[in-house]
């Protein structure tokens, strides 16, 4: 498996204008225009009146990326976006792919059929959240904290943004965690979970995953690799569930009356064949 970081190279321009500057992702639109010297630190005296203007319009997101014949015939291809701030629509090549309107969750969509040799671009159209939550008021005049703007509670972004007791109405927009193209020819651990049941000295660790496999059939193991550096190695009890028992664990302790001792699970995915790893 292979991941592609699509962090660099981006450039920015509003929406209505032609003129792109450089931006930096993960990033915003406001740290970009002051990077780039077009606007005044919005944090400073009453600057956020001017940026709040900047922030009623729209704003174009893109860079290109380059792919090889091999790379296209991956058997899945994900786009994946951790982090967008917060209405906008994304892009392959001039093909829709997604509409995003929640701050706080992480995008994935297999892009496979949108991508081509060579070079591809990749574009994120952000709409005003100013413009979004004034929609949403008109329609549906729903009232929270008098320190913020009007209709921020209909929209999935961090609220603090429309201003609060202690902060500056500053709804930003933008690209704000990584973003990544993961390459998987044989099969990829999608999620786990890990449950602890604690009893007489001991505690068991259940641990679920959810997986794909693309081509053979696949196996997947779990381990433990204790704070002392002992490997504990788990048992199966389903394809998808497994359990770890450990004896007279280290438990955590408050501050200041002891150290937080940490146990690392490890998943593992591997070709059910010949036994090389995949994931």
């Amino acid at each position: 498996m292979t991941v592609i970081n699509l962090n660099h190279n981006w450039q920015m321009r509003r929406y209505d204008q032609d003129e792109f500057i450089p931006a930096t992702v993960p990033g915003s639109v406001l740290s970009d225009l002051l990077s780039a010297g077009k606007i005044e630190n919005p944090y400073w005296k009453d600057n956020e009146l001017d940026a709040l203007k900047i922030l009623d319009n729209d704003y174009i997101y893109e860079k290109t990326f380059v792919l090889s014949g091999e790379d296209c015939q991956i058997a899945e291809i994900l786009l994946t976006f951790e982090g967008i701030d917060t209405i906008a629509d994304v892009y392959i090549n001039d093909k829709f792919i997604f509409h995003a309107d929640n701050m706080h969750r992480k995008h994935e969509y297999k892009v496979n059929s949108y991508l081509k040799m060579g070079e591809n671009k990749l574009q994120v159209i952000f709409k005003s959240a100013i413009q979004y939550i004034s929609d949403a008021f008109n329609k549906a005049p729903t009232l929270g904290t008098e320190d913020a703007m009007n209709g921020f509670v209909h929209i999935r972004k961090a609220h603090y943004m429309f201003g609060w007791d202690w902060g500056a109405h500053l709804p930003d927009m933008g690209i704000w965690k990584n973003v990544y193209l993961t390459l998987a020819d044989e099969g990829r651990i999608c999620d786990l979970r890990v449950d602890q049941f604690h009893e007489n000295d001991k505690v068991r660790l259940v641990i679920d995953t959810e997986y794909e496999c693309y081509r053979d059939e696949t196996n997947i193991s779990i381990s433990v690799k204790t704070p002392s550096g002992e490997i504990i190695e788990g048992e199966m009890i389903t394809d998808k569930k497994g359990q770890i028992t450990i004896s007279n664990p280290e438990l955590w302790w408050p501050r200041e009356y002891g150290s937080q001792a940490l146990y690392e699970v490890t998943v593992t995915q591997t070709n059910q064949e010949d036994g090389h790893v995949i994931d």
